[in-house]
């Protein structure tokens, strides 16, 4: 990527807080939980930019090897988020809006990291925008995506308060096993899909949270492009595979984590010859909407490999 004409707020973050954001805390220099849990590693940032890396998990780990499409929300966010964070000034919580995913091809099995490098193409006193590429050992670009985030005196409570569970609405029979790695790390308790919908109960850890005790926002990306690609599975044929094309998530609010069951949902808008489209929502437990999500992919055939 190039270097960008960023225009910079008047004032921005301290030493001690850049030096925090370098040590992969937050913002207030709290820990984050999810970035422990992912071994997240903050390579560099200055004001403006940071590299960030995502090491090949268990948490993480596609069926055939290398990493799950959503992984590369988590490192959109975590790179993103912290080339904006450096350059806003100090003080308040730096809240995502939006994150946008474009995939180019997928992480190959026998890789370490991903890595994505962020830069800040504008960031005033209230908000910003990042863009980056997601590259990986071999320097091979697998993705590129931006993040756009606002500035907040703070994101809810450290200790959310109890809730009433959302329902998914009726049951049906399991059509995916919720016991996997990514669904034990996402806190799955249901997994079901079948004709161009999925339908997703969950209950988020401390173990996924952000600074602020809510489920951190690349998190939400992986949830969000788990539960669209059931979703899109249900609708293929035999002889037929799917090719990640893009992600977007527009956020509402959080989801507090460690706070009872949240609900995802995804439904096909468009099931073409060569492109099918699943959009949804996510619900906190409070049973009010969080993010909406799209996701898009290209249908091949398994003979055109």
């Amino acid at each position: 990527m190039g270097s960008p004409q960023t225009n910079l707020p008047s004032a921005t973050p301290d030493d001690a807080e850049l030096a925090g954001l370098r040590r992969g805390l937050g913002r207030e220099g709290i820990p984050i939980p999810a970035y422990q849990t992912l071994g997240v590693e903050v390579r560099s940032a200055t004001i403006g930019a940071a590299v960030v890396r995502v090491p090949v998990s268990p948490h993480l780990a596609a069926p055939g090897g290398g990493l799950l499409p959503g992984a590369f929300a988590v490192l959109a966010d975590a790179c993103c988020g912290c080339a904006v964070a450096a350059a806003l000034p100090a003080g308040g919580a730096a809240l995502t809006v939006q994150l946008r995913v474009e995939f180019i091809r997928p992480l190959p099995p026998g890789h370490a990291w991903i890595e994505g490098r962020a830069e800040a193409d504008a960031v005033d006193d209230d908000s910003g925008l990042a863009r980056a590429e997601i590259v990986d050992e071999a320097d091979q670009l697998l993705g590129v995506s931006s993040l756009r985030i606002i500035k907040a005196s703070h994101q809810g409570s450290r200790h959310g308060a109890a809730a009433t569970p959302v329902s998914p609405g009726r049951s049906q029979p399991a059509r995916h096993q919720a016991d996997n790695p990514v669904a034990r790390f996402l806190g799955v308790v249901s997994r079901l899909a079948d004709s161009g919908r999925s339908t997703w109960t969950f209950r988020p850890s401390h173990a996924v949270a952000n600074s602020f005790g809510m489920v951190h926002g690349g998190v939400l990306g992986l949830l969000a492009h788990e539960v669209a690609s059931d979703a899109l599975r249900s609708v293929i044929g035999l002889g037929e595979e799917l090719i990640p094309l893009d992600l977007v998530v527009n956020f509402y609010r959080g989801v507090p984590a460690a706070d009872g069951l949240a609900a995802a949902i995804a439904r096909v808008a468009h099931r073409g010859r060569r492109f099918v489209v699943a959009e949804g929502e996510v619900a906190g437990p409070d049973g009010r909407p969080a993010l909406r999500l799209s996701a898009g992919a290209q249908i091949r055939g398994t003979h055109a490999r």
